[in-house]
């Protein structure tokens, strides 16, 4: 018979193939809502100030995100809490798709960033507790592309369904339907607080540069979400179905790219891999920037920064199941990311009309600036 320590290092295929199902339905959700609601304010505002008005409806989510990262690192009862928190990212939903106005938007956003910040740690969780510790940065960057499959394919479908009430009650409805299999996988069977300290046993990275990392990776997030589509919309001249379906396409070409990238980092170097998608972001956000980077010519340089993004999401967060502490340190991460995300997005508001030199926009500069200088620090830290 099996005792709990080699249960655990054991591949549980049911139990992360539900992961993975949880998080494709809610990142169509997310992907059907992200432009849904960043048109519906382009809809209802005027013009003046509207990069910065999106750029603080997403700082307002990933200050609380931040801070629901932050007390996820101490969850007990995490079924109730993982429940609790689809039910509620369902409502928020609702909420979106029935405001007339910039100013319910605007007061919900920090509800759903509060339970984004307390529920998806909790889920990554389940991947360290599912999967073997030797192909843990694997099976997370799997988890991320999933997501990245469900996000891509919600703004491709927004694309396609063109109908801002239509987008947003689908999304609602995916969210809900979410709740019940997380429920479900968080059952009496599965003491995670328990499985939780055992899988820390070999613990072989020490969290200071994830947190680097992430934080780093955060920062070009909260650039790449609605400012972007913003930006290739008003910016590199494309229209609003144009925008989401180029975002969707640039993140559905580098869905392999990661998985490739953590099997690499198990298996040869972490550091390694870390720099040269570091690298990526800092290149991409270049080139994009460039004037003469427009329509149809916007995709390459996307690719490369969204190819870039991805992998450090995944890998910051497959590194963080190896610490000591892993739901301490995934929370930690979490935290850390969502500070970058939470900050860029009103530097970028502010940056994003500006134009200098060779380029149409300064504010992606920021990011590549972020990551190169990151770079820079990480090829120092002991990882």
């Amino acid at each position: 018979m099996l005792n709990k320590r080699q249960i655990i290092s054991n591949f549980d295929k049911k139990g992360l193939l539900t992961v993975y199902f949880v998080v494709l339905i809610s990142m169509i959700a997310i992907g059907l809502s992200r432009p849904a609601v960043t048109f519906k304010i382009k809809g209802m505002e005027a013009q003046g100030f509207l990069g910065l008005k999106i750029g603080l409806l997403t700082t307002a989510f990933f200050i609380f995100r931040a801070l629901g990262a932050t007390l996820s690192a101490n969850v007990k009862n995490k079924r109730f809490v993982a429940t609790v928190g689809f039910f509620g990212f369902s409502f928020c939903l609702f909420v979106y798709n029935l405001s007339g106005e910039y100013l319910p938007i605007i007061l919900t956003k920090p509800l759903e960033g509060f339970l984004a910040g307390l529920t998806w740690p909790l889920v990554q969780l389940l991947v360290g507790v599912f999967t073997a510790e030797k192909w843990r940065i694997t099976s997370m960057t799997i988890y991320f592309m999933v997501g990245r499959i469900g996000i891509q394919s919600g703004n491709i479908f927004y694309g396609l369904i063109n109908s801002i009430f239509i987008s947003l009650f689908i999304a609602s409805l995916l969210m809900f339907i979410s709740a019940f299999p997380i429920f479900k996988i968080y059952s009496g069977s599965l003491d995670t607080k328990e499985k939780s300290e055992l899988i820390t046993k070999r613990a072989i990275i020490q969290p200071s540069p994830i947190y680097l990392a992430a934080f780093a990776t955060g920062f070009n997030c909260g650039l790449a979400m609605e400012l972007t589509l913003f930006y290739l919309n008003v910016i590199k001249s494309l229209s609003e179905a144009q925008a989401s379906i180029f975002y969707g396409i640039a993140g559905l070409t580098t869905l392999l790219i990661p998985v490739v990238k953590g099997y690499l980092a198990d298996v040869y170097s972490r550091k390694l891999i870390v720099s040269i998608s570091l690298a990526l972001v800092s290149l991409g956000s270049f080139i994009l920037s460039l004037n003469v980077v427009k329509e149809l010519f916007v995709i390459i340089p996307l690719i490369i920064y969204i190819t870039g993004i991805a992998t450090l999401q995944s890998l910051v967060r497959g590194l963080a199941v190896l610490a000591r502490k892993p739901q301490k340190t995934i929370g930690y991460t979490n935290a850390f990311g969502n500070i970058g995300a939470a900050v860029s997005p009103v530097i970028g508001g502010l940056l994003i009309p500006i134009k200098f030199g060779p380029f149409d926009s300064v504010f992606m500069i920021a990011g590549s600036f972020i990551a190169a200088f990151t770079l820079f620090l990480f090829l120092k830290a002991k990882i």
